[in-house]
């Protein structure tokens, strides 16, 4: 008969073996365990035309889990969480923040490189926004970029494009051409802004400066520290003063509220533009708008809104400085 100590010890080099694989197997479990409400990062890859690797995203989880997961993605251009919008992904496709983190998209062999139809730093052409049809990349625009990294897929090179400052875009080479010229989004916004100008600024202490002064806080007001709004001036036109109008039946004025009948009104026609940095882009708006502006009861200049084109374009200038 064996000792006992000798007929044990089979059972316990079974143990030492299959204990970190168990011990692996609950710290699996428990690492993907979400309560709704956990910040997560997460990534899907179901848009239309999505090329190349999935990109992690900040998120929080806003259903409860199984397979699948309810997210919602963290908002850059509000820095906040949005109200709606919950996207669905598998239960694999979410991490704890700063989780395993990933390395830099692997290069491809210095071989596979020297193959490659576009090398790391070519100024190329871009077909931003096409979708593959039949083997064949259609619709989109041709854009300005960069080659920043190439990386062997399963069935070809991919490269990885920078464009209109701060987009990142896996393509095929089916979808770049060599670099011809083309002007990007932003820039065609910056030259565009650049040809409206701004009005020079008015004398010190004038009836120009002092309205142009009032308007302009009313779209300053709107923005914020995080969202900072500036406004400049094309055009600024005072028309012919008249007498504030006496309310009517409903006791409403036709100048709007504020003034009273011994009032001068001074009507405004004015061209600007409204600027507000967002994280990403700098959105500009160009508005035609009418004022008729006076002095209130409180002794304080007032611009009541009369009308005018309103908004007539907008402008979108990418941010080198923020990447996605």
């Amino acid at each position: 008969m064996k000792p006992n100590a000798l007929r044990w010890l089979p059972a316990m080099f079974l143990l030492l073996i299959l204990y970190p694989a168990f011990a692996r197997q609950v710290h699996a479990q428990v690492d993907t365990t979400y309560n709704i409400g956990d910040i997560v990062e997460f990534q899907y890859n179901n848009q239309i035309g999505t090329s190349g690797p999935a990109v992690w995203m900040k998120g929080k989880i806003a259903t409860k889990c199984s397979d699948v997961c309810g997210v919602l993605k963290w908002d850059e251009s509000t820095a906040d969480w949005p109200s709606s919008g919950t996207i669905y992904t598998y239960l694999s496709n979410i991490r704890r923040p700063g989780a395993h983190q990933s390395a830099p998209p692997p290069q491809a062999p210095a071989a596979a490189q020297a193959g490659a139809a576009y090398k790391i730093g070519d100024r190329i052409d871009l077909l931003a926004g096409s979708v593959q049809i039949g083997g064949k990349y259609v619709g989109g625009r041709w854009q300005p970029g960069t080659v920043i990294a190439v990386t062997q897929a399963a069935y070809e090179l991919m490269y990885l494009v920078r464009y209109n400052e701060n987009q990142d875009y896996w393509a095929s080479a089916s979808q770049m051409r060599a670099g011809t010229g083309v002007i990007s989004d932003t820039d065609k916004a910056r030259n565009a802004l650049a040809a409206l100008g701004a009005l020079k600024a008015p004398k010190s202490g004038s009836l120009d400066e002092t309205l142009q002064n009032v308007i302009r806080e009313i779209y300053e007001q709107r923005g914020s520290k995080e969202l900072p709004v500036t406004v400049a001036f094309q055009g600024f036109v005072i028309g012919q003063t008249h007498r504030y109008s006496r309310p009517d039946v409903y006791g409403e004025s036709a100048d709007g509220p504020g003034g009273s009948a011994n009032t001068t009104v001074y009507p405004v026609s004015t061209q600007l533009t409204v600027r507000t940095a967002y994280r990403d882009a700098f959105l500009t708006y160009q508005w035609d708008e009418i004022y008729k502006c006076f002095t209130n009861a409180f002794g304080k200049w007032q611009c009541n809104l009369d009308g005018g084109r309103g908004m007539i374009k907008e402008f979108r200038e990418e941010r080198a400085s923020y990447v996605h």
